[in-house]
């Protein structure tokens, strides 16, 4: 199985163990967090949505170590998350792939239909920019003029 944790904490030896208080969950293999391979730099959300891709129509057993190695075919993939349920924990069907260059955008999305485990997936943008935009007219809205 595979284990990620779900509240971070870095410290000098690793990751800390069940009893040390932190909790971990199943889950995609450690690739949701950036800093889990060694790439703690934080990037701003405006330039992580230009190079994330959203993925549909994925099998409930798919794991985020499965999708890293497939998208690296178009780029070198710098984080993984699949969206679960947050009471049963099952998988969603959807997941958010984000790349190291923008670049790598493009021919992720080409591979929209292709199949993985038997199921043809749908890659699609992100709606990052018009949730936010959305979010930004609504709060503009409830303060009034």
């Amino acid at each position: 199985k595979q284990w990620y944790q779900r509240r971070v904490a870095i410290t000098a030896g690793g990751r800390r163990s069940r009893s040390s208080g932190i909790l971990w969950s199943y889950g995609s293999g450690g690739a949701d967090h950036g800093f889990a391979r060694g790439y703690d730099v934080e990037v701003p959300p405006e330039e992580r949505d230009k190079r994330t891709v959203f993925c549909m129509q994925l099998h409930t057993r798919l794991r985020a170590r499965d999708l890293e190695e497939f998208f690296s075919q178009v780029g070198k993939v710098r984080d993984v998350r699949i969206i679960s349920d947050r009471n049963s924990r099952r998988c969603k069907g959807i997941a958010y792939i984000e790349f190291f260059e923008e670049d790598s955008v493009a021919p992720a999305l080409k591979l929209s239909g292709t199949k993985i485990m038997g199921i043809p997936i749908q890659v699609q943008h992100t709606q990052a920019e018009k949730n936010r935009a959305a979010m930004l007219a609504n709060l503009a809205k409830e303060q009034g003029p």
